[in-house]
């Protein structure tokens, strides 16, 4: 928006024919049948139309829908260091019950307390400005599904690198007192015992399960991990674990995998239990969603993260409450597919392939999108 602008970027779209159509498809030809198919459709959309009606008549005035992402034209693409001073921790999982529901009062399964707390309430635009106007960074479905997915998977193949299990965390559960039949046992003066969790997998189980994953078959023309896991280079049997995973290898996975691999290897409560959170993310990135049941999906979400944090006590930090308002998010701006970041992060890959010089980025990204864009545009 700096090197080009918006207002003359509008005028060069609607100065084209086939632009200019796709342009105010959002009124001339979407599909209005009450569902969520599309951001047109989110109460969020319809509300600004009506205090706006002026604006909401003219079909060829667009909403912009602006999307932000660590963009690292040098290629570094991760770092050992860490800001953060502490870990942090969300157990409030069942505030989003009703008051009479029994989860609340299993103060030994959670935080060790009863739960007398309602749901936090639901700020206005105005109260989430003064919350966020200093962040730098929000979270869409892609990078909390890739979070999630990889905290689950690294901590039931045991990844002592990744998982989130282990010596450091269950002596945090002994600090908090919690969960003490997980406590570390001091057998020796050298060797220390780490009770097994419901979740923890053998040798044999973790073979099942990266098997399962390895063969994977699929359509002609899939993308991501599917033609990866096909070439073995995703599963390593002999260190049990999966190596360099990308945000759509967690997702296809996910959604559509992991519930069968770990059909035969879990105990049913867990098993049922990730199964449902594979169910939800599914649900949540269809393509048409029924506004009608999503007071069911929010209620289904909250017990499933409820039933995690009794299974896999160590699992939770903040990234994994973001999970909770997904649906709210879906309710407000529509399908979750229509804002999420996969189309924009393969996009500045296109992008960093424009840099021929390192010491002007910015100037090789604009000349050349320039150029390619005039001659689309005389094509």
């Amino acid at each position: 928006m700096w090197y080009f602008p918006i207002i003359l970027r509008f005028r060069r779209l609607y100065s084209r024919k086939e632009d200019s159509k796709h342009l105010t498809w959002h009124h001339d030809e979407r599909i209005k049948d009450g569902m969520l198919r599309y951001p047109a459709d989110s109460p969020q959309w319809k509300t600004f139309d009506h205090k706006y009606p002026e604006f909401g008549k003219e079909t060829r005035n667009l909403c912009l829908a602006p999307s932000i992402d660590g963009m690292n034209l040098h290629g570094l693409q991760s770092t050992s260091h860490s800001t953060w001073p502490m870990k942090s921790v969300y157990m409030g999982y069942r505030r989003f019950f009703k008051p009479n529901h029994r989860f609340r009062k299993m103060f030994e399964a959670f935080n060790g307390e009863v739960e007398g707390r309602i749901a936090p309430l639901t700020l206005l635009g105005v109260d989430v400005l003064k919350e966020v106007e200093i962040i730098d960074k929000q979270f869409d479905l892609m990078h909390d599904e890739k979070n999630v997915g990889a905290s689950l998977l690294h901590t039931l193949l045991g990844d002592t690198l990744k998982s989130k299990d282990g010596y450091n965390t269950q002596m945090d559960m002994v600090d908090m007192g919690i969960r003490k039949e997980l406590a570390p046992v001091q057998t020796t003066e050298k060797i220390i015992y780490l009770p097994l969790a419901s979740h923890t997998l053998s040798k044999k189980e973790k073979n099942v399960l990266l098997k399962t994953l390895q063969s994977v078959k699929v359509l002609k023309g899939s993308k991501g991990l599917l033609k990866n896991v096909l070439l073995k280079t995703l599963v390593s049997l002999s260190g049990l674990k999966l190596m360099n995973l990308k945000s759509h290898d967690y997702h296809v996975i996910i959604e559509n995998f992991l519930p069968i691999a770990i059909r035969t290897i879990l105990p049913k409560k867990v098993g049922t239990t990730i199964t449902n959170l594979c169910w939800f993310f599914k649900a949540i990135s269809s393509k048409v969603i029924n506004p009608r049941g999503l007071s069911n999906l929010q209620a289904m979400i909250a017990k499933t993260l409820c039933e995690l944090e009794m299974y896999f006590p160590p699992f939770f930090d903040v990234l994994i409450y973001l999970t909770v308002h997904l649906v709210y998010e879906t309710r407000m701006c529509g399908p979750a597919r229509m804002r999420w970041m996969y189309g924009m992060e393969r996009y500045m890959k296109v992008l960093k392939g424009y840099v021929m010089n390192r010491y002007r980025l910015e100037a090789c990204i604009a000349e050349t999108y320039l150029v390619e864009e005039a001659i689309e545009y005389w094509s």
